[in-house]
């Protein structure tokens, strides 16, 4: 089996290691630590959608926790990692807009300026 690695440097993040064949420990959040996941249907939506990103792409979730305002994930690249950003970005993305048309405190957020996202 071969193991491919790709290291990645990012401006405003410390330096990524992508293997596949490797575990990966990630914690999301909402945008300013907002209660956006505090209803059980939002944390159903991210965790539907979680599972969706990640079996399109291939990738193993094992284990998962969501809380009010983040998530932790425990994740197995089984082909190649390189998709790892690609699955994050679009968990947040479907996930934000769902927020942001079905939770309350998101709509009336949004209606006075503020930000509704979801960020690793």
């Amino acid at each position: 089996m071969k193991i491919m690695k790709i290291y990645k440097t990012y401006k405003h993040n410390p330096p990524h290691l992508f293997r596949s064949n490797a575990k990966y420990f990630i914690i999301g959040a909402t945008y300013k630590k907002k209660y956006h996941l505090e209803e059980e249907s939002a944390k159903q939506r991210l965790i539907e959608s979680i599972n969706k990103g990640f079996t399109d792409y291939h990738w193993k979730l094992e284990d998962w926790v969501i809380l009010h305002n983040h998530y932790h994930l425990i994740v197995e690249a089984l082909e190649t990692a390189e998709t790892l950003s690609r699955i994050i970005k679009d968990i947040h993305k479907f996930t934000a807009m769902w927020i942001k048309k079905n939770i309350v405190s998101a709509k009336n957020e949004e209606k006075s300026g503020g930000t509704i996202g979801i960020y690793v």
